[in-house]
């Protein structure tokens, strides 16, 4: 019984498509291994199984488009005659017996559709208690054995795909093909063993996180709060602080005040008794330029540029900046000997200074 079974679900398939395409092919049809029979079995938490057994045309011309809108409206009607459900009956008989769960086929239906390049007619029908399930687990495969160890679907020719869709909130622990997506998905040809195809699923909660995102994501709101008062405490610290106190100690210490970071986070109060740290001398209320000037006078109306650079404590570029402008003002004169510059006051730069 178990040939025989297989037989005649794979041949109906086979047949379908020699009917359909035989019905296309009388007007200009494409090549007939351009078909492909697609087997889809979604999965239900409940135990129930939506196949889906879909076969595609490549549609080329326009005459194979009217070609297979009448041979889709003739299937929508009376699907019966393309499609047999007597295989899928006796599997569904076979496989009752062998799981001893009750089964049953509901809601069968036909149809078809239609886009730029393909038309698709489609059987879709319900199998009851397809799957069994205990606590979180799963599994998928026992209807597809039959008493004498053999699958009754044993093969998948070329051109055919069988995708079994698991259920939300499932992942499968082991499979007999590979998983794609969240989907266990094989391409023919290809043979099957006994037992096969097969998977065993296990649910999973979406809102319980893993170990490691949950510690992850404690630790960093742990950091996160730790910082915060950190902050906090240091911003009241600072407004609430008491400078007396620091100017104090830099009284009894006066070289602390010579510390940039303390200068940059704990400035003082100005007060008279800081002047002491800060002496103003003439230098500093004279121009650069002036400055300049007066070194010449005092070296008889001519030095080196090295020597005012030694003098100022300044940089030869910024020496050299200021000197050009005094050029410029026709103060002084800048005379080049060997590497060096001498620079001598003008005779005149007494008149001409404005």
């Amino acid at each position: 019984m178990s040939i025989k079974l297989a037989r005649c679900f794979f041949i109906s398939i086979i047949l379908l498509s020699a009917i359909c395409g035989s019905s296309i092919a009388q007007e200009d049809l494409p090549d007939e291994s351009s078909d492909i029979t697609i087997i889809k079995i979604a999965l239900s938490p409940t135990g129930e199984a939506i196949w889906t057994v879909e076969l595609k045309f490549p549609l080329n011309t326009p005459l194979e488009v009217q070609s297979f809108n009448r041979l889709s409206a003739d299937f929508e009607s009376n699907g019966q005659s393309f499609i047999s459900l007597t295989p899928f009956t006796n599997a569904v008989t076979v496989a009752s017996i062998e799981t001893e769960r009750d089964m049953q086929l509901k809601e069968v239906s036909y149809s078809s559709s239609m886009s730029d390049d393909h038309g698709s007619l489609s059987l879709s029908f319900i199998w009851t208690n397809f799957t069994h399930s205990h606590a979180n687990t799963m599994n998928v495969g026992d209807v597809f054995s039959v008493e004498s160890g053999q699958a009754w679907m044993p093969i998948l020719l070329e051109n055919q795909e069988l995708i079994i869709e698991f259920p939300p909130n499932y992942v499968a622990q082991s499979s007999s093909h590979s998983i794609y997506n969240g989907t266990l998905h094989v391409i023919g040809p290809t043979k099957f063993s006994s037992g096969e195809p097969f998977a065993t699923l296990i649910k999973f909660s979406p809102e319980t996180p893993t170990p490691s995102k949950t510690t992850s994501l404690s630790l960093t709101f742990f950091i996160a709060i730790l910082l915060s008062m950190f902050i906090g405490l240091f911003w009241i610290l600072k407004r609430n602080f008491n400078w007396s106190l620091l100017l104090a100690l830099f009284s009894i210490f006066p070289n602390a005040s010579r510390y940039p970071i303390l200068r940059k986070y704990a400035p003082l109060p100005p007060t008279v008794n800081d002047a002491h740290l800060r002496p103003i001398t003439y230098a500093t209320l004279i121009s650069d330029e002036e400055r300049v000037l007066t070194i010449v006078r005092q070296h008889g109306g001519r030095i080196k540029q090295v020597d005012i650079v030694e003098k100022t404590d300044w940089s030869n570029a910024k020496v050299s900046q200021i000197l050009s402008h005094l050029e410029e003002k026709g103060f002084i004169d800048k005379l080049r000997i060997g590497r060096e510059n001498l620079i001598s006051l003008r005779r005149n730069e007494g008149h001409d200074r404005q």
